[in-house]
C-alpha cells in the first residue's frame, strides 16, 4: 500500500472503521452499524463516507464551543457544511434543548434535547440553516463541529 493510497488498502476498502451508537455501550452482539472513516489524498482531513448517497467529498471540519444559558444563541459555522455534532459538556447540569430560532428553556419548539455528556450528528448540507441552543440551566457548555 503507497502513501497516496493509506486511507484505503488494496481491495478499496477503509483501513479505519468505527462504529455508530451509545457512547460508553459495548456492542456485545456485533449489530452495530459500522461508520468507514477515510484520509482526503490531497489535504490529509479525516472524513466519514456516506456510502448511500453522497459523491461529495468532506474537505474539512470546524468548531469549537458554545455558552448556552436560558435565552436561545446560534451555533454558527463556517463554510459549506455536509453534517454537524453538538455535544453536552460532560460536567453540565442543566438539558441543552436545540431547534430554531423559537426554541426555549422549556424544551417548547425543540427538535431534540442533549443531557449531560450526549451527543448528536445530524446531515446538514446547508451552511445558512442555523441551529440554536438553550438550556433550563444557566452557565452550560455545548461543543460544535461540524465537517465541510
Amino acid at each position: 500500500m503507497g502513501a497516496k493510497d493509506a486511507h484505503l488498502d488494496g481491495n478499496q476498502q477503509f483501513s479505519i472503521i468505527g462504529v455508530q451508537g451509545t457512547a460508553g455501550t459495548a456492542d456485545t452482539k456485533g449489530t452495530a452499524e459500522t461508520l468507514p472513516i477515510g484520509v482526503h489524498k490531497a489535504t490529509g482531513a479525516m472524513y466519514t463516507y456516506d456510502l448511500n448517497t453522497s459523491e461529495e467529498v468532506t474537505t474539512g471540519f470546524n468548531g469549537g464551543t458554545v455558552a448556552v444559558g436560558t435565552t436561545a444563541v446560534a451555533a454558527t459555522f463556517t463554510g459549506k457544511t455536509q453534517s454537524i455534532s453538538l455535544m453536552s459538556d460532560a460536567d453540565n447540569t442543566g438539558k441543552i434543548w436545540f431547534g430554531g430560532s423559537s426554541v426555549s428553556s422549556d424544551g417548547s419548539a425543540a427538535l431534540g434535547r442533549l443531557t449531560p455528556d450526549r451527543a448528536i450528528t445530524v446531515d446538514l448540507d446547508d451552511s445558512n440553516a442555523e441551529i440554536y441552543l438553550v438550556s433550563d440551566t444557566a452557565g452550560q457548555v455545548c461543543y460544535k463541529m461540524a465537517l465541510t
